[in-house]
Order: C-alpha cells, then structure tokens, then sequence
C-alpha cells in the first residue's frame, strides 16, 4: 500500500498545484514549516482513518470494505462522488489568524475538501492498524512533495493536464476493486 500511495502522490500531484500550489506561494521562505504541519496533518489523518476502518471492517469483512472503499475512489475519480465538506470554508474564516502561521497552515491541509486527498483518505483507512496508516498517509505526503517544491515551475504542466490526478484516482479504486474481488492473485 505505501507504494500504491506514494505513486498517488505523485503521478497525482498535478491536482495539489491548483490546489495547494497558491500556499506554497505564500509561505516562501518557510516551506519547511509548511511542510512538516501538512506531514502531521496526514499521518494523524492517516492513523484516525486506519482506526475508524479497522472498526468497520470488523463489522462488514474486509472484502466488503475494500469493494466500498474502491467505489468511493472510483467515483472520485471520474468526478461523481463531490469532495465537499460543509461549513469548512466557514471554519477556514474563523481560523484565519491562526493559518497566517505556515506549520499551522499545512497542518491544516489534511482536511481540505480535495478529491485527491479523499482518495488518499480511503486508501489509508483499509491500512491494517493507525501506524499503518499514519505511514501511508506520510507516503503520500512524500509523493506530493516535489510537486508542492516545485509549485511555481510546474503550474503550465497543470494547467494542460487538469485531469490528471483524477484518473490516478480512478486507477487506484480500480486496482483497490480488483483486490478485494480477486484476492489470490494479489501479493500479500
């Protein structure tokens, strides 16, 4: 799984321009502080996440699990399922003092309403235990980064391909159905 994150981190990271690229911006200088809140941020996602999975998949199998959260990444991907979250922008406004701060900034982008970290989202809650997760979510961090570094060079190769992040999206739910319909032929 780490790898599987890793590569939606970074074949998806177009999208993280459009996105997060204006932070980048913004926090110049201290990037550094930027990034290690957006770290935090993801691996505690990350562990929340393999923690709420974990219980659900005591209660609907693994399998069953697995089929829905491939779905979800699906649909993400082909743009049918929305990655909203009411009242965040709300929420944004009220903390606004507090993200002038770059690590409380990046901090905070683990839970903007972005469809490529929706996706991430699910991939860690079928992690095996909130380390696991925690981990998986620091691999896609690590898969975003460069394009997060290289923010200001990289925006035309966005700006060409928009949709670039949501068809690795699309092909991670494909292969998270494909394992959980097919398991044998999959490595543990």
């Amino acid at each position: 799984m780490l790898m599987e994150m890793l590569l939606l981190g970074l074949l998806g990271s177009t999208h993280c321009l459009a996105m997060c690229g204006g932070f980048m911006l913004a926090v110049r200088g201290r990037a550094a502080a930027y990034q290690a809140g957006r770290l935090l941020g993801y691996s505690l996602a990350g562990a929340a996440l393999a923690s709420a999975g974990w219980a659900a998949r005591l209660g609907l199998g693994n399998r069953l699990f697995l089929v829905a959260a491939g779905c979800g990444m699906l649909a993400m991907g082909l743009g049918l399922a929305p990655a909203r979250v009411p009242g965040l922008a709300r929420l944004l406004l009220i903390l606004g003092p507090l993200l002038r701060r770059p690590f409380w900034l990046g901090l905070i982008t683990g839970a903007l309403p972005c469809g490529l970290l929706g996706a991430a989202w699910m991939l860690a809650a079928t992690s095996d235990s909130p380390q696991a997760g925690a981990l998986s979510m620091a691999a896609f961090w690590l898969g975003t980064l460069p394009a997060h570094l290289l923010a200001r060079s990289l925006q035309p190769l966005a700006r060409r391909y928009p949709r670039a992040g949501s068809w690795v999206v699309a092909a991670i739910g494909l292969s998270m159905l494909a394992r959980a319909l097919w398991p044998e032929a999959w490595c543990a």
